[in-house]
């Protein structure tokens, strides 16, 4: 099953590791970033915090920086 479909059913805690697999597969900022935001309950160890960093360092913009101190 997808992570969207998952969380449109409020599966939340099962769809975190498909959006997790997702985003080591596209690592970019945004797939980070949405992780980090939308699954923060389940990223216990903060591997998508961490990630997102790496992906902003990764950039080096000016934009991304200033979004990264917003989560």
């Amino acid at each position: 099953m997808c992570s969207p479909c998952l969380e449109a059913l409020g599966q939340w805690k099962m769809a975190y590791p498909l959006a997790f697999q997702l985003a080591q597969q596209q690592n970019t900022y945004a797939a980070w970033r949405k992780v980090t935001t939308q699954y923060a309950h389940f990223d216990t160890r903060d591997w998508a915090y961490l990630q997102t960093w790496q992906q902003a360092q990764k950039a080096n913009q000016e934009a991304i920086y200033k979004d990264f101190l917003t989560l």
